[in-house]
């Protein structure tokens, strides 16, 4: 079972690596690249659980499992459902947390991990209401708190970065794309103002920013079950 699954992970990356090209530089029609687009993710969950065969990494295809729903909900169901999907992407994040914590160097480093975690996630949501009032909204305040535990679970990853490569990067890119998203939508609303070459640039090129991180961070988080089980194993 172990080489089988040592000979499915190259053809993962392959049919993920192909997907990334096809996405970011072929002609697509709307449905084609939606379904395209969240197919990447559910391939990503569908290996994770594969490689699944150590207990310690079921939270991580969890999180892959709240993303891919996520992700069902924004590029598959008609219209989208934007507060849904944003929940499970911040129930992805707390489940992501977890298995952080599980991998702390000690007792202090995860209380003091989820008493920051808790204040953020409370300073958000009070600065939600602070700054955006009668505009604040359920979907608001869930964007806000997903990206500030997103943000500490970038901190905490690279923490243990010398570990948790996959993750730490993951995590990154996770960012970096959901930074697009937040320039797109800020800019659609008429919160940010870009003008000029630098708005061509990202929003009226063929050339798709929140896919070109995006892709990479699910490969990646899915991976950290395949070789983090890999070194659990070689150092038995």
């Amino acid at each position: 079972m172990r080489l089988i699954k040592k000979l499915l992970f190259p053809l993962f990356l392959l049919i993920e690596a192909t997907l990334f090209f096809v996405i970011l530089f072929a002609p697509l029609s709307f449905l084609a690249g939606n379904i395209l687009r969240f197919s990447t993710v559910g391939i990503a969950t569908i290996f994770g659980w594969i490689f699944l065969d150590q207990k310690p990494y079921f939270v991580i295809c969890a999180a892959l499992t709240f993303t891919c729903i996520a992700d069902f909900l924004l590029e598959i169901v008609d219209p989208p459902e934007r507060s849904a999907a944003t929940t499970c992407f911040l129930l992805a994040q707390f489940v992501y947390a977890g298995y952080i914590c599980s991998f702390a160097y000690n007792t202090a480093e995860t209380v003091v991990h989820l008493s920051v975690r808790g204040l953020l996630t409370i300073a958000a949501g009070i600065i939600v209401f602070k700054v955006l009032k009668d505009k604040a909204d359920y979907l608001s305040l869930v964007s806000v708190v997903y990206f500030a535990n997103l943000l500490l679970n970038i901190i905490f990853s690279f923490i243990h970065f010398k570990d948790h490569p996959l993750l730490a990067i993951g995590f990154l890119c996770f960012a970096l794309c959901d930074l697009n998203v937040g320039l797109s939508v800020g800019v659609s609303a008429g919160y940010i103002d870009i003008r000029g070459p630098l708005y061509d640039f990202l929003f009226r090129s063929h050339f798709d920013f929140i896919w070109l991180f995006y892709i990479p961070s699910q490969t990646l988080l899915s991976s950290e079950i395949y070789f983090q089980q890999r070194k659990s194993r070689a150092s038995l």
